[in-house]
């Protein structure tokens, strides 16, 4: 079967939302589709599997949530996560 870039990240496990946000760890880990969160000099890094539904609760409860990106993984990373598996 062959696969489509596309598909293989898709299927690795999700985007990678980084912001700053006033939300704690605890509240972002238990939103549906949140696989990892960490911290790093202030900013956040949320990975999740439904990305666009994660940031739409992020937004609505923080109104000071700054410096968004919202990252697929490299193909070669997702690769390698389905791989492990």
């Amino acid at each position: 079967m062959l696969f489509r870039s596309a598909e293989i990240k898709r299927n690795s496990g999700g985007r990678t939302i980084r912001c700053h946000t006033n939300l704690s760890r605890e509240f972002l880990r238990a939103l549906p589709g949140v696989t990892s969160v960490a911290f790093d000099e202030g900013a956040v890094a949320v990975v999740a599997t439904d990305a666009e539904t994660v940031l739409r609760e992020m937004l609505q409860l923080d109104e000071t949530l700054s410096g968004l990106e919202v990252a697929s993984p490299a193909l070669e990373d997702a690769f390698l996560a389905l791989t492990q598996n």
